[in-house]
């Protein structure tokens, strides 16, 4: 069985457990292609059964859609006839293309990438769909937990912290930090870092093109966490062994050393193509770590741009996606790191001090809730 049957079974499960056990939600709220048929059935086979029932879908990633074959409809899901037209892209079925269609309220996880999903670049061939649905799609960007990101708790760091006394903890948590991943112990040198899944979308690609010039002509140390596309890790593990002064490579995946990444680093590379919310600034930014991003989705939404003095935003952005721009936009960091320290813990101290819990997007998730049950 392919995750495709495993999905519709789980949908019309889920929907005759609660008819089973006599169970009748006001709104379902359905995440991705995975759930993504429960709104259909819900519209076609379970109309008048759960005809108060609303439903919002919620898209974390366009990119993952639920493709299967047009055979799909027929052999697997036993919805009307009447339905294949909903589901049906290019003679193949697309679940997500059906979840917008018949969902009451369509939501993705932030404001920035609820507008690019108009744009072929972003929406993956789903612009069309969502233009004619434009008039449900709301965007809400994501928050972290911030009691597991926490400076001033994290079992994991060697110093803990608070926007109040970071300069002294976070150069304790840099030095453990250099010393555990093989790098110098210099405390004035900045340490960039990245956790980050070793894809190309998360814009790799820029990173390689300017990683060796940025070690020739910066002062400054490069530290990556993180798993992935072969070609990626290939490349940190060899840069690593060209440059062990400077750069370290550790290709694992390990929570504890993430949270110590996050304490220890200065700067934090974001330079993704496209990013829906994303969450790692916004970790970055709960230990005072200054982010470098392309202002694309989420990060444009979270990362709002400071001058080349530190002010006026909470980290340095590039809009053009391309390796120049990403240089720059390091430079200015690096720029402000090593000449206004005053400036640079100022920005440091507005970041930590930045609310970025889930309470205001749950508010704005309330809202759509009570705004659906008055329909």
């Amino acid at each position: 069985m392919d995750d495709g049957e495993r999905f519709a079974f789980f949908s019309r499960a889920c929907l005759d457990a609660m008819l089973a056990i006599g169970f009748v939600p006001e709104i379902i709220q359905c995440n991705d292609w995975q759930c993504g048929l429960i709104p259909v059935y819900l519209k076609a086979v379970y109309h008048d059964r759960l005809d108060k029932t609303r439903c919002m879908y919620t898209i974390h990633n366009i990119e993952y859609q639920g493709w299967a074959s047009g055979s799909f409809f027929d052999d697997v899901l036993a919805l009307p006839w009447e339905y294949r037209p909903t589901l049906d892209m290019n003679n193949s079925v697309n679940v997500m293309k059906g979840a917008i269609e018949t969902a009451d309220l369509v939501t993705t996880v932030s404001e920035t990438y609820a507008r690019e999903l108009m744009y072929p670049y972003y929406a993956h061939g789903l612009d069309g769909i969502l233009a004619g649905n434009a008039w449900k799609l709301t965007g809400i960007t994501n928050g972290i937990d911030v009691n597991t990101f926490n400076p001033e708790t994290s079992k994991a760091l060697p110093a803990h912290f608070s926007s109040e006394t970071f300069v002294e903890g976070k150069a304790k948590c840099k030095a453990a930090l250099q010393k555990e991943v093989g790098l110098p112990e210099e405390p004035d040198v900045p340490l960039m870092v990245m956790v980050t899944r070793l894809a190309g979308h998360k814009g790799l690609d820029l990173l390689c093109y300017i990683a060796r010039r940025l070690m020739w002509e910066e002062n400054a140390q490069l530290l990556i966490l993180g798993t992935g596309e072969p070609q990626y890790e290939n490349f940190f593990r060899d840069l690593a062994r060209q440059l062990p002064e400077q750069v370290s490579a550790q290709i694992t995946f390990n929570l504890g050393l993430a949270d110590r990444v996050y304490a220890g680093g200065d700067i934090y590379l974001m330079p993704s193509k496209s990013e829906p919310c994303g969450l790692s600034q916004m970790n970055a930014m709960r230990y005072g770590t200054v982010p470098v991003v392309h202002a694309t989705g989420g990060l444009k939404d979270t990362v709002p741009p400071c001058d080349e003095n530190g002010k006026g935003g909470l980290g340095f952005t590039f809009q053009s996606y391309n390796a120049d721009d990403f240089f720059a936009s390091i430079q200015r960091a690096l720029n402000l790191y090593n000449g206004d320290k005053e400036a640079w813990h100022a920005l440091q101290k507005r970041e930590m001090e930045t609310d970025f819990s889930w309470d205001v997007p749950a508010a704005r998730y309330m809202e759509l809730f009570r705004n659906m049950l008055s329909w």
